[in-house]
């Protein structure tokens, strides 16, 4: 699970019914699941998978030649090099497709993705916000430690 704390400009009304700008801060989550499959299938009509790979094929060339891309430790110099991939169509498509079908809210200690959810993320102040090298790197490394785990976990129970 990410969990990120975005800052975001809204409009509040005042006590006279004036309109202020506000700056915001709200916490997110986004969680990878089997229901976040099934809504980014419901919504593109494309198989996850597919554009999955496709996205990471294409981040992978970014990164090309470098020892680390763990997020907090990608240096501003890299982070210069890489800035392209925040303008490739496949990589952006995907993530600006898939983050609001990670976004999960908390209701009654329950962690919730659904149709609702993935509408209000996407109408969201906030989801702009995210479309930064540091927040796909944390997405394609959450997406690649599942699928780490899941191979390991098929490998395990084939064995037995």
């Amino acid at each position: 699970m990410l969990k990120k704390i975005v800052t975001f400009l809204d409009i509040a009304v005042d006590d006279r019914g004036n309109e202020n700008e506000v700056e915001r801060k709200e916490t997110v989550r986004f969680v990878y699941t089997l229901r976040t499959l099934k809504l980014y299938e419901q919504r593109t009509g494309r198989r996850f998978f597919s554009d999955y790979n496709q996205a990471l094929q294409a981040m992978s060339e970014y990164f090309t030649g470098f020892e680390k891309v763990n997020a907090e430790e990608v240096s501003q110099e890299q982070m210069m090099q890489i800035l392209p991939l925040l303008s490739d169509e496949k990589i952006n498509t995907f993530l600006i497709e898939l983050l609001p079908v990670l976004f999960a809210e908390t209701k009654d200690g329950v962690l919730v993705q659904s149709e609702v959810t993935a509408d209000e993320a996407e109408n969201s102040m906030w989801l702009m916000s995210l479309v930064n090298v540091e927040m796909f790197i944390e997405v394609f490394q959450m997406l690649s430690q599942h699928q780490t785990s899941k191979k390991k976990t098929t490998k395990s129970a084939s064995k037995k």
